[in-house]
């Protein structure tokens, strides 16, 4: 499993329909790829909650859960990244994300700002002071 995931505060798991996030505990169990203190409870899907990859939709990811599952084409658009709090419910981790989307949609625009100003800036100083 890709670290990004295993660090991800939306990893869950489905356990005979009950979703949850996965504790402490657990993360570091899969982070060295050892599955086994969560299957032994029962059936167990992992999936992303933002919905980004889902064993329960998609088994073949099942198989190759040990050969990096969330091997994912991802750019920011597609991957709902928020480092796993353990005190943080899902809905804090969410109003998280969406800040971080929009302050880096304001760094985008401040950024168009800043050329716009360094393209009309020569002009400005040579309309006030003549040069």
């Amino acid at each position: 499993m890709e670290s990004k995931c295993v660090n991800c505060h939306f990893l869950a798991k489905d356990n005979i329909h009950i979703q949850q996030s996965l504790k402490p505990h657990e993360r570091e169990h899969v982070k060295n790829g050892d599955y086994s203190s969560i299957i032994s409870k029962g059936p167990l899907s992992l999936y992303c909650a933002k919905g980004v990859w889902d064993e329960r939709i998609d088994s073949s990811l099942v198989n190759v859960r040990d050969k990096n599952i969330c091997k994912i084409k991802r750019s920011k658009n597609k991957c709902f990244y928020i480092p796993y709090s353990p005190g943080m419910t899902r809905d804090a981790a969410e109003e998280l994300l969406k800040h971080e989307r929009e302050n880096d949609k304001i760094k985008v625009e401040n950024s168009y700002k800043r050329a716009a100003l360094l393209l009309i800036l020569p002009n400005w100083f040579k309309n006030i002071f003549g040069l």
